[in-house]
Order: structure tokens, then C-alpha cells, then sequence
């Protein structure tokens, strides 16, 4: 109320986001001297309740910190750019995709207002994070299963293209790769029926019983909520201690679980969604970490990863990502670095030949070949 809001000079004020967007037509009404955004990716999208709600807060000074300032195209880098520095860019460039030469006015404009600190600048002394790729083949009956879906996503994929523009062709084709991706990380996602173990869960079962008898903990990150539910009576038959965080976590039972996590006498496996994992937490008793299906967006799985390479670690950290040979989920790994090479771009001052653009219809072609 009102009164709980009778700040006086020097009070430092702790919020969240959606505080913020809850108390904003009274919090809108003070001039605070520096506002300082924690995690701004989280406020990037400019049509959303919250991020709409933090630009209407009043600053002499404004400060944003994120490790991913921009995850899928360059207009979220522009977004949070105008809320640092309101003026400094043409928000339009937010919603549309941007050319070689917007990008080099983007770095020219942004550059005295980025300070950017890498781990190599400022933790010398943070253990090696050494990065690995399984590839593994589908089994049998899996293929059989993945090659009967192709067909379908094919065909699904002609018709929108025939019958929407290519912009609403490509996000619909996105939703319609899915089931190919969770085919890639077991066919019991999308059928109950199917009890078959498949490479990924074989593999991930027997390397995190391997550990656990070693004394390390781990971390497995998964997009899909429905194969970490899978996961679960798994890792119990082998007396696998592990927590899980998801979208349906509630903030305390997170606490609680994270809490569990870190004072355990024994290695535990933490089960998280990606989204729902990425941000925000300290994991460093974790030295392997499993990424079980890959992203689009090398950034989002990068800052997962560094839940537990991060200060406080003292043992080499290990990133696992498990890829399945001739499936969509390879040539996602040759599509994706095009998102790498735009934040290099952008943050690292430099120009290349990278887009901001979506999904094309001959990157869907290049996906389902």
C-alpha cells in the first residue's frame, strides 16, 4: 500500500519484476536516483505486462545486467537498449529483422554504452569447462518411428507454406519439428505405449550411475518437462538421489529442493527444464552437466551450463550434450551457430556475414532433408 511505500533518501529498494508490474501506478510516481535490471533479458519482449510496466519507472540513471542480451534475433537487443538509454535506438527496429548495415549502426550507437566482462577477463582462476558432444545412433525401432514422422512433418510443412505467408509458415513449422525433436530424445514423449529405453536415456542412466559411485553430482537440462518426468522412476529403480525444478515448481518447493541439492552428504542429479533451470542458480556442487536435446540458441544453453561453472567451483566441469546421429537434431547443430555468430557480432563489436532472420523455408528443407 501506499504507506509501505514512504521511501526515504538512500533506501535501497529490492523488487521483483512482477512486484513491479502489480505496484507500478505508485511506483511510477518516485524519481529514484539509479535503476539497476537484473537479468534484463527477462524484460526484453516490450509487449509484455512487465517489461511494459519497468519502462514507465522514472531514473536519473539506468543499468542493465545480462549474460544472454540477445537469445533469438537482434531486436532484443535493441529493447533492452532503449531501456538503459531511452532515445538511443528506433524501437521499430525491435519488430522487424535487421540488415548488415542496421547491425553496424547498432554497434557504432550501443558501443559507449556496453561494458561487457567476460570469464576469461575477470575469472582467471574458475576451473576448466571442458565441452563434449555424444553423437549417438537411433535404435531400430526408433528410426522406424522418427521416419514415419518425417514423412508427416514434410507434408505438413508443404501445406503451410501453401496456404501462409513464409513469416507465419516458419513459426508454425517450429511447432511442427517438435514432435521430430522429442522423437530424437525418446518416442515415450509422445506415446505412452512405447517402453523401449532409448539411446539418450540408456546412455544418460548409465553415465549418471557411473558418476554417483565417483562422488560427482550432476545437472540434466531437458526442454521437455514430460521426458524429466520420464526420468523420474528411472533414476529411483537405480537409487539415484536427484530434485526436479520446473514451470510448476512453486518458489518455495524450489527453495526447498535447491537447499536439499547443495547440503546432500551424497552426489545428486538435479532434473531441470531449461527455461525453468537457466537462470539464477548456484549449482557448483554439479560438476557434469547434460544438455539431453539441443536449442536453437547456444546462449540459452551456455548460461544453463554456468549454473554450475561459476565462482565458488573448484573441480573441472564437465558439458555433455547428447546429439542424435542423422536426425534433426545434427543438423540443428549446424543451423545454430548462425545465432552465435549475431551475438558475436553485436557484442563483440564486429561485423560478419550473420542475419537476425527466422527460420526460412530452406533452413526447414535443410532440417527435414
Amino acid at each position: 500500500n501506499q504507506r509501505d511505500m514512504d521511501f526515504e533518501p538512500g533506501n535501497v529498494i529490492i523488487s521483483t519484476y512482477d512486484t513491479v508490474r502489480r505496484d507500478i501506478e505508485q511506483l511510477a510516481k518516485f524519481e529514484f536516483e539509479v535503476i539497476v535490471f537484473d537479468e534484463a533479458q527477462i524484460i526484453k519482449n516490450v509487449a509484455a505486462g512487465r517489461s511494459s510496466a519497468v519502462r514507465l519507472l522514472n531514473g536519473k540513471y539506468k543499468v542493465c545486467l545480462t549474460g544472454t542480451p540477445l537469445e533469438n534475433h537482434i531486436g532484443e537487443f535493441i529493447s533492452i537498449l532503449e531501456l538503459a538509454v531511452p532515445g538511443l535506438m528506433d524501437t521499430s527496429a525491435a519488430s522487424r529483422n535487421a540488415s548488415s548495415a542496421d547491425n553496424s549502426m547498432i554497434i557504432t550507437r550501443s558501443k559507449p554504452f556496453v561494458l561487457r566482462r567476460t570469464k576469461e577477463n575477470i575469472l582467471k582462476d574458475l576451473p576448466e569447462k571442458i565441452e563434449s558432444t555424444v553423437f549417438l545412433p537411433l535404435s531400430s525401432q526408433q528410426r522406424s518411428y522418427y521416419d514415419r514422422i518425417l514423412t508427416e512433418v514434410r507434408e505438413e510443412v508443404r501445406r503451410l507454406y501453401e496456404n501462409h505467408s513464409p513469416g507465419r509458415a516458419g513459426i508454425l513449422a517450429i511447432t511442427a519439428l517438435l514432435r521430430l525433436r522429442q522423437l530424437c530424445i525418446s518416442p515415450a514423449i509422445i506415446d505412452a505405449s512405447y517402453t523401449e529405453l532409448s539411446p539418450k536415456t540408456d546412455y544418460l542412466l548409465t553415465t549418471l550411475s557411473e558418476l554417483q559411485a565417483e562422488g560427482h553430482s550432476a545437472l540434466v537440462f531437458s526442454q521437455f518437462k514430460r521426458y524429466i518426468d520420464l526420468l523420474q522412476p528411472l533414476l529411483k529403480a537405480r537409487n539415484i538421489p536427484f530434485i526436479q525444478i520446473d514451470g510448476q515448481t512453486t518458489m518455495a518447493e524450489r527453495k526447498k529442493r535447491l537447499a536439499e541439492f547443495d547440503a546432500s552428504p551424497e552426489p545428486m542429479v538435479a532434473l531441470m527444464t531449461l527455461k525453468t533451470g537457466g537462470i539464477g542458480l548456484n549449482l557448483i556442487k554439479a560438476s557434469y552437466v547434460f544438455h539431453t536435446d539441443p536449442w536453437w540458441n547456444p546462449a540459452a544453453e551456455n548460461q544453463a551450463s554456468d549454473r554450475a561453472h561459476r565462482i565458488g567451483q573448484t573441480r573441472t566441469v564437465n558439458i555433455i550434450r547428447l546429439i542424435m546421429q542423422d536426425s534433426v537434431e545434427e543438423r540443428v547443430l549446424k543451423l545454430k551457430s548462425d545465432k552465435q555468430l549475431l551475438f558475436d557480432q553485436i557484442m563483440n563489436q564486429g561485423l560478419s556475414r550473420s542475419s537476425s532472420k527466422a527460420i526460412t523455408r530452406q533452413d526447414l528443407d535443410f532440417l527435414l532433408g
